[in-house]
């Protein structure tokens, strides 16, 4: 049973970082790869996203998205229409995940 966290994010740049530690430090085996979907952020969001990846890019396979402003809705069906595990988890820019093995 294999895992996809989809991540969508719009202008967290005060957050994003805090939600990625917890998140990553957080996930259990089960989950193989992390779509993270930027929704047309215009703050500086992706730079700190691209960032945290070239530090921690062995933790787990990851995929970013940029996209324009399509709102949540439309961002999750885009991070659906990428999965090829099992299952998928849909998690929110400002969830702070603190359980171990919690998917």
């Amino acid at each position: 049973m294999k895992n996809t966290i989809i991540l969508t994010v719009h202008n967290k740049g005060n957050t994003i970082k805090k939600i990625l530690d917890n998140l990553f430090s957080n996930i259990s085996k089960l989950t193989t790869k992390v779509i993270i979907i930027l929704d047309g952020c215009t703050d500086n969001t992706s730079t700190i996203v691209n960032e945290f990846f070239k530090v921690n890019k062995h933790l787990v396979e990851s995929n970013i998205i940029i996209t324009n402003d399509i709102w949540e809705t439309r961002a999750n069906n885009l991070g659906l229409k990428k999965v090829i595990t099992e299952y998928a988890t849909i998690i929110q820019d400002d969830m702070l995940i603190k359980q171990k093995n919690w998917d």
